[in-house]
């Protein structure tokens, strides 16, 4: 999933509370508001680096493939 589609996901009102939800789950995350998110360590962790992490695990991948296709159709 291309960056752009996955912040537009992030982004969108209709869209925004699932691929939030699951971005959060998927690296062990806590949002922040806006598109900021933290890790266990308090430490601000921005949509570019939850992208590329997403993007590095196949699974988290899939996952977040999937859900995006779920919602196009």
């Amino acid at each position: 999933m291309s960056f752009g589609t996955f912040e537009r996901l992030l982004d969108t009102p209709n869209t925004s509370a699932d691929f939030i939800r699951l971005v959060e789950h998927l690296l062990d995350l806590r949002h922040e508001g806006d598109l900021r998110f933290v890790d266990i360590s308090s430490h601000e962790l921005g949509i570019e680096e939850a992208h590329y992490r997403i993007q590095s695990q196949e699974v988290s991948q899939g996952a977040m493939y999937n859900r995006a296709m779920n919602i196009v159709r």
